[in-house]
């Protein structure tokens, strides 16, 4: 009960982030944003620990923070606002990027 009150809550915090809420769509889009956040914070598929989950926190969140201004000031003649499909962006290659770097094999 407790982990569908926090994910419900999760839910709410992440709709804000985006200035709307889209009850619809927003619980299947909640997981890729954790998942790149274990994963910048150094969790692998084996084994990840509290602190990697606190780290990458931290980091995906200043990451998402600093580059839609960024991308907004590098493309300052584009017209078009970029900023939600950048975010997606930013979160998929994270985890694309996070993916490849991963070393697998038989212990």
């Amino acid at each position: 009960m407790m982990s569908t009150c926090l994910g419900a809550v999760g839910i709410i915090v992440y709709a804000q982030g985006f200035g709307f809420a889209q009850f619809y769509d927003t619980p299947l889009m909640m997981a890729f944003p954790a998942v790149a956040a274990v994963l910048v914070g150094g969790a692998s598929a084996q084994r990840s620990k509290v602190m990697n989950v606190i780290i990458g926190c931290f980091l995906f969140q200043g990451l998402l923070t600093t580059a839609p201004p960024v991308i907004d000031r590098l493309l300052q003649n584009v017209e078009a606002d970029i900023t939600n499909p950048g975010r997606l962006i930013i979160q998929f290659g994270v985890i694309l990027y996070a993916l490849t770097k991963m070393s697998g094999g038989v212990k």
